[in-house]
């Protein structure tokens, strides 16, 4: 089994230490701030132990590090432990600059490790049924609301889930239109060379949905949740129900990638490619 230590254990890190002990072995965590999260740990997770980043990356016994810690310390933290010669999986965005998404393809390309970004939704058994429908996609809407992650910037947070979706389905997108937008709210048009896309994300609701809705040239299918629908004599029916969770997927791939170069390197090319839209709407 391939040894690891997690670094930020916020209530997504805690997730993905109870996924990645299933598959792996879990030897460190790191987490700077939260005393009742290292309590978590200690309890839940006892053969876990606290670790510095530091001591972590200077560990030459471990094979990884999974990184869930804010936004604006990707970059360095990511730097620093493909240096130490560690694959890492990072929670999305890789970072939120081209520039620096590139920096560390370079280190990637030099060091031949496996840089892995936490785009959830991609590793989603009802995207992967819309990913192989076979059939040409002229319009997607992306509807998200739900409570809560005002610290980070909304669009490298939550609108980038979307731009990973359509982008993946779609290509890059030629042009883009922000209709409304504010530090909660942001109302998205992209423009792609054959379809278009709608991105609308509210993270102020208490009401929590997340939809959307796919149109090709013979139908129309509506993924909520964890269910693809499509419309069949004027009403939406069940098409597929996904029972495989997409963390279990998503940190089965990392696990399976630190041997598979080639496949890795394809993930961290769109991931960049995500950042460097985001960056252009962002402008």
């Amino acid at each position: 089994m391939k040894k690891l230590a997690i670094i930020g254990v916020g209530n997504w890190g805690k997730n993905l230490i109870r996924e990645y002990s299933r598959i792996s072995d879990v030897l460190f965590f790191s987490n700077l701030s939260n005393e009742d999260d290292r309590d978590w740990i200690h309890e839940s997770y006892p053969q876990i132990a606290f670790a510095s980043i530091n001591s972590i990356l200077e560990n030459d016994s471990l094979d990884a590090v999974v990184i869930a810690t804010p936004i604006d310390t990707h970059f360095d933290l990511c730097k620093k432990a493909l240096l130490s010669g560690k694959h890492v999986f990072i929670e999305k965005p890789i970072t939120d600059s081209y520039l620096k998404a590139k920096e560390l393809e370079k280190i990637v390309l030099k060091t031949r490790l496996v840089l892995f970004v936490g785009h959830i939704f991609l590793y989603h058994e009802v995207f992967d049924k819309i990913n192989s429908l076979g059939e040409n996609i002229d319009y997607i809407e992306f509807s998200w609301n739900k409570f809560g992650t005002f610290k980070e910037d909304i669009y490298y947070n939550l609108v980038i889930h979307a731009l990973s979706i359509t982008n993946t389905l779609l290509g890059c997108p030629q042009g883009f239109k922000t209709r409304f937008s504010n530090a909660d709210r942001v109302d998205l048009e992209l423009m792609y060379k054959n379809a278009r896309a709608l991105v609308k994300i509210d993270r102020r609701c208490h009401e929590k949905r997340f939809r959307v809705f796919v149109h090709t040239e013979s139908n129309s299918y509506l993924w909520i949740d964890d269910r693809l629908l499509v419309l069949d004599d004027e009403t939406y029916k069940p098409l597929f129900k996904a029972f495989r969770s997409s963390l279990e997927h998503e940190c089965g791939e990392f696990i399976d990638m630190i041997d598979n170069y080639s496949k890795a390197r394809d993930r961290l090319r769109s991931a960049i490619g995500f950042v460097r839209a985001m960056e252009e709407i962002r402008k």
